[in-house]
């Protein structure tokens, strides 16, 4: 499953990149910070485990042509890279965005999307072959354990225009693999935060 699911990732990457120019601008940045490992009852007892804030920068293009039909919704490709402030989880990826006004004046909106992200985190703890190490009791109570190297990446989001060009959004963010891109450990990372958004193109 797991050669199946990086075969469709890799597909979706290339028809993306063969689509024409017009369709790849670049319509959106987005930059903010996010507060790392929150409790928000899917993983409880894992805040403590790693701390710092994860400056974020994000780039949303244009839907290619493949991909731009009201049926589908006309997600976005993006690319993302989070950094964290005190050397915990930092990790890059890709993915697809979706965008819905709200209201009629347009100046909010709904976002979500879905993606593939890579991370330099802990996957599982260094010394299985001795569960008495009290060193895996200490691992494990100062990190988080994701079980796998690639992670899912999936988003929601409020976004508020400021003008044509800025405006701000509050985003809640969850990483995991799902027991689909590894196995056993899965205790995954929640975030949230504020990020600060600057459009090229049309608004989304």
């Amino acid at each position: 499953m797991k050669i199946k699911l990086y075969s469709c990732l890799v597909g979706l990457f290339l028809l993306w990149i063969s689509a024409p120019v017009s369709a790849q601008i670049v319509e959106e940045v987005r930059v903010g910070v996010l507060a790392h490992n929150l409790n928000v009852g899917i993983n409880p007892g894992n805040e403590n485990q790693e701390p710092g804030e994860n400056i974020q920068a994000e780039i949303v293009f244009g839907s290619p042509p493949l991909l731009d039909r009201r049926w589908l919704g006309r997600p976005r490709p993006y690319i993302v890279g989070s950094v964290n402030t005190a050397g915990s989880t930092s990790f890059g990826g890709f993915g697809l965005n979706w965008n819905f006004t709200l209201g009629k004046k347009k100046r909010w909106s709904f976002d979500s999307s879905l993606g593939y992200i890579v991370h330099n985190g802990e996957i599982d703890i260094p010394f299985p072959e001795d569960p008495s190490n009290p060193a895996n009791s200490e691992f494990d109570n100062n990190n988080i354990l994701f079980g796998s190297r690639d992670l899912f990446r999936s988003t929601f989001a409020f976004n508020r225009n400021i003008g044509e060009r800025w405006g701000l959004q509050i985003i809640y963010e969850h990483l995991s693999h799902g027991q689909i891109l590894g196995q056993g450990r899965n205790q995954g990372n929640d975030s949230a935060g504020v990020r600060a958004i600057y459009r090229f193109g049309p608004k989304g």
